[in-house]
């Protein structure tokens, strides 16, 4: 029975150790686009270039604080997602390049922190980015009545002489397979991720369980 527990505690001191070098993997990825972002702005000497600067210093706390838990409210998380489409939307020619519909209901429960940004910070990097004109994102989110599962959509066109990343590649990028493994750790057995690549458009759907935790009032 010792030994058992023993085991045990390895096991989950072994998975909590995993996921912490994902996370030190995946923040510095996503914060490393920004700044190139923000950086070829400033080279142009956009006067959005000091909004831009203060919405990435509400993603930077974000990172920062709310990432170290286990799990934040929903609301929060799709904040920062709004926040880095902001962020982005400031750079790009067209405006509505970039289009999110979340209903209401799906803002509901807590989810594991900076989880859903990095389809979205692909999406753009690989998609809307390798096209001069035409480029689009689209983000839905909901909630199925029936099985109660969060329910959320990406799709993006790309051009197909570029380098779009695909999550089963032995040189993928480090978002999204971050992603796929902190899912399987985090959410065993609760979720279920699809990417598909075909015609130009690059779709990921990503069913999870959402729960209703005892967060602190802090959170």
């Amino acid at each position: 029975f010792k030994e058992r527990k023993r085991s045990e505690l390895l096991e989950k001191k072994q998975l909590e150790s995993e996921l912490l070098l994902l996370k030190s993997q995946v923040n510095p990825h996503f914060l490393f686009n920004v700044l190139n972002s923000i950086y070829s702005m400033s080279l142009k000497q956009s006067a959005k270039t000091p909004d831009m600067i203060l919405k990435l210093s509400h993603l930077l706390r974000y990172m920062l604080y709310e990432s170290q838990q286990e799990f934040v409210p929903l609301d929060k998380e799709l904040q920062m997602l709004r926040a880095y489409i902001d962020l982005e939307t400031m750079r790009l020619k067209d405006k509505n390049a970039i289009q999110i519909t979340i209903d209401k209901e799906a803002e509901q429960g807590t989810i594991a922190p900076a989880l859903l940004i990095f389809f979205v910070e692909n999406a753009v990097k690989h998609g809307i980015e390798t096209m001069p004109v035409g480029g689009f994102i689209s983000i839905k989110m909901n909630r199925h009545q029936d099985t109660q599962l969060l329910h959320f959509q990406c799709i993006n066109n790309f051009d197909d002489s570029s380098n779009i990343v695909r999550i089963n590649e032995k040189n993928n990028g480090i978002g999204l397979s971050n992603v796929a493994k902190r899912l399987e750790l985090i959410y065993p057995n609760t979720h279920e991720l699809t990417i598909t690549n075909t015609k130009h458009i690059f779709e990921v759907n990503l069913y999870l369980k959402t729960f209703i935790h005892d967060l602190p009032n802090n959170r």
